[in-house]
């Protein structure tokens, strides 16, 4: 069962999946469950995972730009040379999730959901202007 129209919720379960290349744009879910699942190479624009938890999880390759993660649970979560800017992550855990090798400009997040990610020393200057420090850039 993926969609409930009574609420209007699109609630499910994705377990033991390797997506390949889908075209996921505007795919919308809403307190979904993924455990053991795999998203290569998808085109998710504007995709909703929100309230969703994750397992095992990771994407590799997708274009994930505006999507949105909002209070996801999504410990330990790769996203791999992945496309997530200006994608949705406010009041999400995010605690070992590694964005190192993905372009996140312009992301949305609060400053609790930023504790443990892992990201490279350039990410890492551009977030933490979310916690109100002003980093001086070399010109």
């Amino acid at each position: 069962k993926i969609m409930n129209n009574k609420s209007r919720k699109a609630k499910g379960r994705i377990l033991q999946t390797e997506l390949l290349e889908c075209r996921i744009t505007g795919f919308k879910t809403i307190e979904a469950t993924f455990r053991d699942v795999i998203y290569k190479g998808c085109k998710g624009e504007m995709a909703q995972f929100r309230m969703s938890g994750f397992k095992n999880a990771r994407f590799d390759e997708c274009k994930l730009d505006g999507g949105d993660f909002h209070g996801a649970d999504l410990p330990g979560v790769l996203f791999a040379d992945c496309n997530l800017d200006n994608t949705q992550f406010s009041h999400t855990n995010l605690k070992g999730v590694d964005f190192s090798s993905s372009s996140i400009d312009g992301i949305h997040i609060n400053p609790e959901s930023i504790d443990g990610i892992v990201v490279e020393p350039y990410q890492a200057a551009r977030l933490s202007e979310y916690l109100g420090l002003i980093v001086k850039w070399d010109e």
